[in-house]
């Protein structure tokens, strides 16, 4: 008997715990998070609820393909390495040397970025995983689709931001002289891109400045320098053009890898077909009735996938 009755007094406790924390929950989220003067206020579950509304849907499905992405590739032992999630981060950033700037300065953001691309080649590895090709077909698909393998021109430049008009000569004079960067970002009223933590969004010039700047680099040479007002913004931009490459295809040993990835994908089932097998074989379970709704586009899918085959079936 008093076996029996250590667990059942376990469960209980277990049971009466579990009914606290609901209550706990259900108090902190009336809680208010904003008081105002009149005695208003907002609450914790008004703010939860509108992000809900908001984000809830995009975030879930990110989170729930992710993650049954991951598992899958997994098991499947095509998980992709963090070298491999290091290799084509840089590729992005060497086609776009401005799409990680944020990422490069929040790790927050960066970490997340990585969970993306990381997710991303497993889908990959998990299409292309049963795909079959000749050094041969690599070779002549290299060949026929060299806009693949062709690296934009890159533009590396320097950037100083002045408060005045007396300042940016002051700066422009300099770097004229040789004066380096980090010298004239110890002089007042100048700011310089990547020093300090200092960075300058360019995207919020007016279109007229930022065709200013887009003239200057697509034209400039190495070593040419300029100086730009920005009158909606209040101050002056002072630019010099480091190096500048022009577009150039790599070589196939550079890129044989990539070749043989990208010829594999053409020949894989599409990222949804892949995506409908894994969400279907996971048979995720949602609380509530809210969420299964969030993914009626996948099992739609994959039920007009079904549906396709059987009638593609040849009848006996």
């Amino acid at each position: 008997m008093k076996k029996i009755l250590i667990p059942l007094l376990v469960i209980v406790a277990i049971v009466s715990i579990a009914g606290n924390i609901v209550q706990k929950l259900h108090y902190t989220t009336q809680k208010p998070i904003a008081r105002f003067a009149d005695g208003s206020s907002v609450t914790k579950k008004e703010y939860l609820d509108q992000l809900e509304y908001l984000y809830g849907k995009a975030t879930l499905t990110k989170l729930v393909y992710a993650k049954l992405v991951m598992s899958a590739a997994e098991k499947a032992g095509v998980m992709p390495t963090d070298g491999d999630v290091d290799k084509r981060i840089a590729e992005i950033e060497r086609r776009t040397p401005s799409a990680l700037a944020e990422a490069h300065r929040d790790p927050n953001k960066m970490k997340l970025y990585r969970a993306d691309v990381a997710a991303d080649l497993a889908l990959e590895n998990l299409r292309t995983k049963d795909i079959k090709v000749t050094p041969e077909q690599v070779k002549q698909f290299y060949t026929a689709n060299p806009q693949l393998f062709a690296v934009p021109q890159q533009i590396k430049y320097s950037l100083i931001v002045a408060e005045n008009s007396v300042a940016a000569g002051g700066a422009e004079d300099s770097l004229r002289q040789g004066i380096s960067e980090d010298v004239l970002a110890r002089q007042p009223q100048l700011h310089v891109a990547g020093i300090g933590g200092f960075s300058a969004n360019l995207d919020r010039l007016a279109p007229n400045e930022k065709s200013a700047v887009q003239k200057f680099l697509l034209t400039g040479k190495p070593g040419d320098i300029t100086l730009i007002p920005a009158p909606h913004e209040k101050v002056y931009l002072v630019m010099k053009i480091t190096s500048s490459n022009k577009t150039s295809v790599q070589p196939f040993s550079a890129v044989s890898v990539d070749a043989e990835r990208y010829l594999k994908l053409t020949k894989a089932p599409s990222a949804l077909d892949e995506l409908s097998d894994v969400y279907t074989a996971a048979k995720p379970v949602f609380e509530g009735e809210l969420y299964p709704t969030y993914f009626a586009d996948i099992t739609n899918y994959e039920e007009n996938k079904v549906a396709a085959a059987r009638m593609a079936k040849p009848s006996k």
